[in-house]
């Protein structure tokens, strides 16, 4: 029996996929949760051998499990999610996902990717695989995606002072970072970047 844990914080949608994954001879739902905490706590304390995780919690984003799973033992991570963003695809199978699967799939095909997770095997969606080589690499270096990521943390007004502090930079180096960051990106505003890193799932 292949155990599977699901975290997704629509109850409708969780509850429904349950039961239909229990409907599967071979697969049981051994545990729930809807948010980020929930989650960490059930990958903490529930065996599987499969978790199934939503992308976007409301406490948080799915992706900030993926440190958890790297213990021995731990259920293959897969994220099932309708947010098909390059972004999400390359920092989730980068940070140690085993699978990227869209909502909008038959259940039998999700059955089917469950079991391979099972037996050790990585499951990408083609859709998701298209659109990731389509989008090849981001036009930000690694750091200037810290910088989009820490101003986001920040909230809009921050003070640059403050970012900079976290970042570990001097405050004219944050600004070059931005402006750099702007002239790549073809913008004109910080708010412009940002939502345009949230919109490809970078942040």
């Amino acid at each position: 029996m292949i155990r599977v844990l699901l975290v997704e914080d629509q109850y409708l949608v969780r509850d429904a996929l349950a039961r239909l994954l229990e409907a599967e001879a071979d697969l049981t739902v051994t545990g729930q949760a809807a948010t980020l905490g929930e989650a960490r706590t059930l990958l903490a304390t529930v065996a599987a051998e499969v978790a199934l995780v939503d992308i976007q919690l409301p406490d948080g984003s799915g992706l900030d499990l993926l440190a958890g799973v790297r213990r021995p033992g731990a259920p293959a991570l897969a994220f099932l999610t309708t947010f098909a963003r390059p972004g999400y695809i390359r920092r989730a199978l980068e940070g140690g996902a085993r699978g990227f699967l869209l909502k909008n799939r038959p259940v039998a095909e999700l059955a089917a990717r469950i079991r391979d997770l099972a037996r050790g095997e990585t499951v990408v969606d083609p859709e998701l695989v298209r659109l990731a080589l389509a989008a090849g690499q981001p036009p930000l270096a690694a750091r200037e995606l810290e910088v989009l990521a820490a101003l986001d943390a920040a909230g809009e007004g921050a003070d640059t002072r403050l970012v900079a502090r976290s970042l570990g930079i001097a405050p004219g180096t944050l600004r070059n970072h931005i402006s750099t960051i702007l002239a790549k990106l073809g913008l004109r505003t910080r708010a412009q970047a940002l939502a345009w890193a949230r919109e490809q799932g970078w942040i």
